[in-house]
């Protein structure tokens, strides 16, 4: 996996250098670039932990992969684009990657700027209500009402058949430290086989696999979430290791550095 891993830092640094281009730039696509560069820094992140066991580098380009997402939608505060591909809530994976950093400051704006409702024709509503559900977790964890006409309006989205992130949700709402642990089980089973079945189709990538398919970012975010909100999950989870669940402190990087892949 090592060789798979070194391609996907040589190809992810070189679609991050055209993508930063582009952003800098403020070209018309920048919406897509942006995507482009905060995905780029999600993959050399997590082929820099997994290559290197280095969670510093891990930790500073996931930090990075928020401060893009945030440049682009502070950019956007008073003007929703026309092209809303890129924009919708649940294109917020920004949020998530600076929750995976520690870097709760990027995580909370984020949070305050993304859209409050489903952006119809572009996402599927399910994926809006899980990162709506999530932010709002953070941002308004006191308003347990808004947070259940969340979960009310997520159950009616899947006629009432639950799904583990749903699951996951309302164990944040209750508090249960067991449902938790059963319903991240249940959240894992569903990344594994989602990583299985990719692995048969034909826009499979191997050094992609070796990345995505080995590291649980999202449900990082979770016990991100589960740690502030003062729930206690298992120490250890597959796919999820403790080189990867970094501190909160202050070794982030400034701001404006996600322009520069090398600073640090």
């Amino acid at each position: 996996m090592s060789d798979l891993l070194e391609t996907a830092k040589t190809t992810y640094r070189s679609y991050l250098n055209g993508g930063l281009r582009e952003a800098v730039a403020g070209s018309a696509s920048a919406g897509k670039a942006y995507w482009i560069v905060g995905f780029s820094y999600r993959i050399l992140a997590i082929s820099h932990l997994l290559a290197d066991g280095d969670s510093a580098v891990f930790r500073r380009l996931m930090a990075k992969a928020g401060h893009s997402r945030l440049d682009y939608m502070r950019g956007l505060k008073d003007a929703e684009p026309q092209d809303k591909s890129y924009w919708c809530g649940s294109k917020n994976v920004g949020f998530f990657h600076s929750l995976v950093a520690g870097d709760l400051d990027t995580a909370n704006e984020l949070a305050a700027l993304a859209p409050r409702t489903h952006t119809k024709g572009v996402e599927y509503e399910e994926d809006f209500l899980f990162s709506h559900f999530c932010q709002q977790l953070l941002t308004a964890s006191d308003d347990s009402e808004s947070l259940q006409r969340i979960c009310d309006r997520w159950d009616e989205v899947l006629e009432g058949k639950g799904s583990p992130k749903l699951n996951v949700s309302r164990a944040f709402l209750a508090a249960d430290d067991t449902a938790f642990d059963e319903a991240l089980d249940e959240m894992i089973t569903e990344y594994e086989q989602a990583m299985a079945d990719w692995r048969t189709r034909t826009d499979y990538r191997e050094d992609l696999g070796a990345t995505e398919g080995n590291l649980f970012v999202n449900g990082l975010a979770i016990l991100r979430l589960a740690e502030i909100r003062g729930l206690h999950p298992r120490d250890e989870h597959p796919f999820m290791p403790s080189m990867a669940r970094v501190p909160l402190d202050d070794s982030l990087p400034s701001f404006n550095l996600w322009r520069d892949p090398d600073a640090a």
